[in-house]
């Protein structure tokens, strides 16, 4: 820094200083690659979140001890202080707020947000609904609880925009100074609820071996819609498994607000068709990876299935339905093919 006439330079990343956080992440991210390095990835796998570190140790107990001290001598030959105190060992431990398990007969891997952080955040949930207005600073803490929930239930993340619209809005509002009306985020806070008051205290993912070596393009659902039905196939390494077709009801159209035979809902429809297919096949795509193929140029199911977003309306409603039924994923259905028409 340039003050007063003078330079002056610090051996010390100053806290609360405008590029410390860039600088302590590149320090960060080199000194974890420099670590890495030095192992078989075979053997050892490194993560580091900011300055908390987890390695996956794989030998014999002699091999694993050996590979332990190595990395500890590492970091001291850095001069990195290390918090040996919260030092933690074994097949379970607890990790930036996560608690991460191996279960070595099952060839599993479970990740668990802790119980008491979910039940905090179910009750200031419910009082914070109980409420006409909510102070900005007990929102900015509460959506901070439910992006780090988001770490590990990716599906929360689209009810999340409506919070953080909320805590940057410029419009003006009537509400008592410091204060937002809930009702702006009313929304969300109902649909966080829905999935607390689903999963209960624990939320609990488990990623099992098999499926994260399988190919995601084992597994395909190929969907379809008309103004009048719904239809999709499964299909295994490109081979048919399973099939169903659905008229639409009247109960249909009177809920989504379109005529039978129309046109305009076809965007519904094709939203439609993918919850459908997901919760009447369940069994095949919770535990594992697997490839949404939407067939027709309906780009706005497509969006829908990839972000869990969509505009306004019937295809919306949708969307939040499918992001409560993909919390029970274990993987992300990163992979969407869209299927041209003629």
């Amino acid at each position: 820094a340039f003050f007063g006439g003078r330079f002056m330079c610090w051996n010390r990343i100053a806290q609360g200083s405008k590029n410390g956080p860039q600088l302590f992440g590149r320090l960060s991210a080199l000194v974890a690659r420099l670590t890495q390095g030095v192992f078989d990835t075979s053997a050892l796998r490194l993560h580091v979140y900011i300055d908390d570190p987890i390695a996956v140790l794989r030998g014999s107990p002699t091999s694993v001890r050996r590979m332990k001290a190595k990395l500890i001598l590492i970091w001291r030959a850095l001069q990195l202080d290390l918090a040996f105190r919260k030092g933690q060992q074994g097949d379970k431990v607890v990790w930036v707020g996560h608690t991460v398990s191996c279960d070595l007969a099952a060839k599993t891997v479970s990740a668990q947000i802790k119980p008491e952080f979910l039940a905090e955040l179910q009750k200031e949930t419910k009082a914070m609904l109980s409420k006409n207005t909510t102070p900005y600073k007990s929102l900015r803490s509460y959506t901070g609880k439910v992006n780090h929930v988001c770490n590990l239930m990716w599906a929360w993340r689209p009810f999340t925009d409506q919070l953080w619209s909320a805590l940057h809005s410029t419009k003006y509002s009537n509400a008592p100074r410091g204060h937002l009306w809930t009702r702006q985020v009313k929304q969300a806070c109902r649909w966080i609820l829905a999935f607390l008051d689903m999963e209960g205290t624990g939320v609990i993912r488990t990623f099992p071996l098999s499926a994260y070596l399988e190919s995601a393009a084992a597994l395909t659902f190929v969907t379809d819609a008309s103004p009048w039905g719904l239809g999709a196939v499964a299909l295994r390494h490109g081979i048919p498994i399973r099939y169903f077709i659905s008229d639409l009801t009247r109960h249909d159209y009177e809920r989504y607000h379109h005529q039978e035979g129309e046109a305009s809902g076809q965007q519904v429809w094709e939203a439609l068709t993918i919850l459908v297919t997901m919760r009447a096949w369940r069994d095949l795509w919770c535990e594992g990876k697997f490839t949404i193929c939407l067939q027709g140029d309906n780009v706005t199911a497509l969006l829908m299935a990839l972000r869990l977003q969509s505009p306004p309306g019937g295809v919306k409603e949708v969307a939040r339905e499918l992001a409560l039924e993909f919390t029970k994923a274990s993987f992300v259905p990163m992979i969407v093919e869209h299927i041209p028409g003629i």
